[in-house]
């Protein structure tokens, strides 16, 4: 059988015989195989013994590749080497090469440093990569047994070839086996393009960022997440700049001016697939490690993809964070380039990030405001970067029919966005926040909405010693029943905790209260439904207050979940009276106590007669200079 060769962009082949451990099965109908590392997305042909070929009707679309061996160990057999614990923290280790000898340079002082450190801190926080930086070194050989895995400029004393004209850098893995066939990574090193001493046709220009590469200079941070990928046993595939979207991180080639600094939808499936565990044991290798690499904890933002769960009631005012620090892109969800710019030009697909808002059931103004603007790395000095916010009327992930945008625009900074009108009443929309030239930032997404009959001003809430007081005000009311109160202890889940009746029907401007017995937690927060006399209602803004910060420690172990008796282990600084209260979920309190602390610093309450049958609960201590705050769990 014969491939596309991914290595060269399919302009070259490469074949497997007929009785090779990549093929599974083999009839007149059907061939089932393996792809080989380095077959890429195109028509695959098979030859016979005379020389006669045919080719398949339909591309064979190769979205990523592993590395992996064909060996006679114990069996003919094709094997994927794993990544291991080689440096006894759950990953591996890498080196800078600081020396200028043979022509090198001092890659731990170079400006590309940092830039390396960005690019693999993104592999980091997608896929869980588990790479730690260590001691500089003076080794300037290729060799991926040594026990240090080198990242270097080219030099003369790498045991290889100067790297030729055109090439960027180079991944050198090394593999080894067990004798019961498993395959591992030993180690790697990198060697990038070094002027005056790689090829120099035609001069390779770096940018090291974090402004977008001009049109004669090479990405960097691209280059290195793509060489990254070879070192987590990522193979190349086919898939070039088209359409505005940059090319896969990684395709066989990059191209001068462009960048890619975020795994795309093909990378980061073969990243998670090649620190997936696999239960091999390594324990009977000579000198290698017995465990495969612990991934890290990744940042994915939870709506990285267009697999969002549509909101089943109005989404409420509030302030929502937005990040596009550790996002990505997936072609096969995201909304053509053009589509995201209401001009219909191409803007490329970098990182995207998803938020879907239902609209309420009456006609309102949304008004949105964007603070805490951050970016992941200084670029102020950068021209065309930011976000670009796009809207759309969907109620799902419509895949390739997407319809045209009904709004774009384009976020640089904190402030007040143009308010949005005109939107339909209880429909879904999908807002897409894309990060121009792969902006990464994130910042909060304050959403308030000016929604006649009833138009609602100065929701406010103030925290005093034991209770809190909400104060807000309407300009106009109509049909107006009245306001439901609902509180949340965690920005989430909101519970009913009062009603104000509403005045039904004014033109004059009303002032209401209200008071929160139970301020019990340090950070709570509020919100209000408004309802109509005949059922609809919307939502107010959210306003949170903050209480003093817990002092610690007063307490040394809490047993949750409780049974029919709370135990809890003071501090034995602890000497003197303090006040338990417990509280439900909504703020009902349960039980209030003068307790003393116990000789052994053991106290023992038996709360299984005030309990009940909720599940819930919020443990409130309160000492002279000390309080204590903690949610508990009924049994």
């Amino acid at each position: 059988m014969v491939f596309k060769n991914a290595d060269n962009g399919g302009s070259g082949t490469i074949s497997i015989s007929y009785n090779s451990p990549y093929i599974v099965s083999w009839s007149n109908s059907q061939i089932v195989i393996k792809v080989p590392t380095g077959a890429g997305t195109g028509v695959v042909s098979i030859m016979d013994n005379t020389g006669n070929t045919s080719s398949s009707a339909v591309s064979l679309i190769v979205e990523f590749n592993i590395m992996s061996l064909s060996h006679s160990i114990p069996s003919v057999h094709v094997f994927q080497p794993k990544l291991l614990n080689t440096n006894g923290a759950g990953g591996t280790t890498i080196h800078y090469s600081s020396n200028t000898s043979n022509g090198g340079a001092d890659f731990s002082t170079s400006a590309e440093k940092i830039t390396y450190e960005r690019a693999l801190d993104t592999w980091a926080k997608t896929t869980g990569y588990n790479i730690s930086m260590g001691s500089t070194t003076n080794n300037q050989v290729v060799d991926g047994f040594d026990g240090v895995n080198t990242i270097m400029w080219d030099n003369t004393a790498t045991g290889r070839a100067p790297l030729s004209n055109g090439v960027l850098g180079v991944t050198y893995v090394a593999f080894s086996t067990c004798t019961d066939g498993n395959w591992y990574v030993v180690g790697f090193d990198q060697v990038f393009h070094h002027t005056g001493v790689s090829g120099n046709s035609p001069a390779i220009n770096w940018n090291a960022g974090p402004c977008p590469p001009s049109s004669n200079e090479v990405d960097f941070e691209t280059i290195a997440l793509h060489e990254l990928g070879h070192s987590m046993t990522l193979g190349h595939i086919i898939e070039p700049y088209s359409s505005g979207d940059p090319a896969a991180v990684m395709n066989f080639a990059a191209s001068l001016g462009k960048l890619r600094r975020s795994p795309d939808f093909s990378a980061l499936r073969a990243g998670q697939y090649a620190l997936s565990y696999s239960s091999q044991y390594y324990g009977s290798c000579i000198g290698a490690p017995n465990a495969e690499m612990t991934p890290l904890i990744t940042q994915l933002p939870a709506n990285d993809d267009c697999t969002v769960t549509v909101p089943m009631i109005p989404t409420p005012s509030g302030t929502y964070p937005i990040s596009l620090y550790y996002s990505t892109s997936n072609k096969n969800v995201d909304p053509s380039t053009a589509q995201m710019n209401c001009g219909g030009t191409a803007i490329g697909k970098y990182n995207s990030y998803y938020f879907p808002y239902l609209t309420g059931s009456s006609s309102s103004t949304i008004n949105l405001n964007i603070s805490n603007y951050t970016s992941i790395v200084d670029y102020s000095s950068c021209s065309g970067m930011g976000i670009k916010m796009t809207i759309f009327q969907v109620s799902n992930c419509p895949g390739s029919t997407w319809p045209n945008a009904i709004l774009c625009q384009d976020i640089m900074g904190n402030g007040a966005l143009p308010p949005i009108s005109g939107l339909s009443n209880n429909t879904n929309y999908l807002f897409v926040f894309e990060g121009l030239q792969n902006t990464k930032s994130k910042f909060d997404l304050s959403i308030s909405q000016s929604t006649l009959p009833v138009h609602l001003i100065n929701f406010s809430v103030q925290a005093y010693e034991g209770h809190a007081a909400l104060g807000w005000e309407t300009t106009t009311e109509f049909n107006n029943k009245g306001f439901y109160v609902e509180r949340s202890l965690n920005g989430y889940d909101f519970l009913q905790i009062g009603f104000v009746s509403g005045k039904g029907n004014t033109l004059q401007k009303s002032s209401y209260s209200f008071t929160d017995p139970s301020y019990i937690s340090k950070v709570q927060q509020y919100r209000l439904r408004q309802v109509d006399v005949d059922g609809r209602f919307e939502f107010s803004n959210i306003v949170t207050i903050r209480g003093q910060p817990e002092l610690q420690p007063v307490v040394v172990y809490v047993v949750n979940p409780v049974s029919n008796e709370l135990i809890l282990k003071l501090n034995k600084q602890i000497n003197k009276d303090f006040q338990l209260r417990i509280f439900d979920n909504s703020g009902r309190l349960l039980m209030s106590k003068k307790m003393q602390p116990a000789v052994d610093g053991w106290t023992r309450i038996y709360v299984g007669n005030i309990l009940g049958s909720s599940r819930n609960f919020i443990l409130h201590l309160k000492g002279d200079d000390w309080t204590l705050i903690r949610e508990l769990i009924r049994e």
